[in-house]
């Protein structure tokens, strides 16, 4: 199977080719980079890029995100993450539609989900409802993979994703341990989706086992046999659960 990473020279597209690369066959798809050899390139912007790029492929791994610590948190930021997580995302899956409805598997957050009570247990029945613009974008993000699965029969799957914690980098910023969740961890879960394509339409929450987790895991569970093997503790890293 030939799957492109669009957005793969982000930490979770190095996590991914890292721990799947001998499961997968990827295509490398990012808009920085491109003197390194395999990447294609793919600013989500440009339709013709996109087309290109995903006749490469048969599924779609969508990562790509407007990166605030390039950006700040301005209005500069909010037309990129607008750009990038919402326009850019409807590009790849008008393109995956126009090519025979190749599968899309989209990384969703769990920021999706700010403007809910945080004592307040989420499943993957709850649609988004955020209060900040990187979750907002998320959020439609999400409608736009529910409008073309449920008009158009697109396959899709979302993952809403907790804050990747990756060896070596740690956190970046002050996150609270309960959004946390390691980096094998959320290759298992891609490897999981990726590789069982039932059903055609899947939303699960992929966040570490925490105290004071309120993003429900049953359906990646349920769906795909995916639960977290590590959990965050007091001081803030990651441990094997017992």
């Amino acid at each position: 199977m030939k799957v492109l990473i669009v957005g793969a020279l982000g930490r979770v597209g190095h996590v991914l080719t890292r721990e799947l690369g001998d499961r997968f066959e990827f295509v490398l798809g990012d808009v920085r980079g491109l003197d390194e050899p395999g990447v294609v390139p793919l600013d989500v912007c440009e339709p013709a890029q996109v087309e290109n790029a995903v006749r490469l492929a048969d599924t779609i791994v969508y990562l790509s995100i407007a990166r605030d610590e390039d950006l700040g948190h301005g209005v500069e930021y909010a037309q990129a993450c607008f750009d990038v997580q919402v326009k850019g995302l409807y590009n790849v899956l008008s393109a995956a539609e126009g090519q025979g409805n190749k599968r899309v598997v989209y990384a969703g957050s769990v920021s999706a989900l700010s403007g809910y009570p945080d004592d307040m247990m989420i499943g993957s029945e709850h649609p988004p409802k955020s209060s900040g613009v990187y979750g907002i974008t998320k959020g439609l993000g999400e409608d736009l993979c529910r409008t073309f699965h449920e008009g158009r029969n697109l396959p899709v799957a979302i993952l809403r994703l907790g804050h990747v914690y990756c060896d070596g980098v740690g956190k970046r910023g002050p996150v609270p341990n309960r959004y946390c969740v390691y980096e094998t961890d959320v290759a298992r879960a891609f490897g999981a989706v990726i590789s069982e394509p039932e059903p055609p339409w899947a939303l699960i929450h992929v966040v570490g086992d925490n105290e004071g987790r309120n993003w429900d895991l049953e359906e990646g569970k349920r769906l795909y046999g995916w639960e977290p093997e590590f959990t965050f503790d007091p001081d803030g890293k990651p441990h094997a659960r017992g």
